[in-house]
């Protein structure tokens, strides 16, 4: 077959690139499958009503995300478990495409081809989730954090500042985690349909959409 069907000779040896994307794959898998299983396993009722300790300028951050992820798992139980079964089948995908690509399974390079797109349409669904969900979250519990600092700093000018640091966090973190996330499924597709990945898996020249 072609660069999206599998491939006819299996692999004799693994060079450091293909160990190292295995492994970056394995790693992938195992995170976002237990963060996708810890969803499931949480069933003690959150609270976002309840009370924080004052919190300082320099852990207001996370304590914003913190009291935010606490209010989407509240307000949307449903599009978070959602969220966390596309979590776990993209993992269990992961491990079965790492496992392919560390056994030299000669269909490993059209399975790292197909897990790359698949982590492009995954990370960008996370991003639309970010900014949709989380953000909103984000902005309304936002006053209060500041109202915390404040009332424990005083005066501080760090106070005034750091509303608009915090509306900038709720959209720069679902972003950037999708920027890092898509960066990753390009170094993928890099390895897989390159010249490199063609080579080691017997693909003739015009198989794999790359040079």
């Amino acid at each position: 077959m072609g660069a999206d069907g599998p491939m006819t000779r299996a692999p004799q040896h693994r060079p450091a690139w293909l160990v190292l994307v295995a492994a970056i794959m394995l790693i992938s898998a195992a995170r976002l499958g237990l963060t996708g299983l810890f969803v499931f396993s949480d069933d003690q009722p959150t609270s976002t009503t309840r009370t924080a300790l004052v919190v300082s300028a320099e852990d207001a951050a996370a304590k914003t995300v913190e009291l935010a992820s606490q209010a989407v798992r509240e307000r949307h139980a449903g599009l978070v478990r959602l969220h966390a079964g596309l979590q776990v089948v993209v993992a269990l995908f992961l491990l079965y495409v790492a496992a392919a690509v560390f056994s030299l399974d000669p269909n490993g390079r059209w399975l790292g081809l197909l897990s790359a797109w698949v982590g492009v349409v995954y990370h960008v669904v996370n991003t639309v989730f970010g900014l949709t969900v989380l953000r909103p979250e984000i902005m309304r519990v936002a006053p209060d954090v500041v109202a915390q600092v404040a009332a424990g700093d005083g005066a501080s000018p760090v106070a005034d500042v750091l509303l608009p640091a915090l509306r900038a966090l709720s959209v720069a973190l679902p972003v950037m985690t999708g920027v890092f996330g898509l960066a990753f499924s390009g170094l993928i597709l890099v390895f897989f349909a390159g010249r490199r990945g063609r080579d080691f898996y017997g693909a003739k020249p015009n198989e794999g959409g790359a040079t």
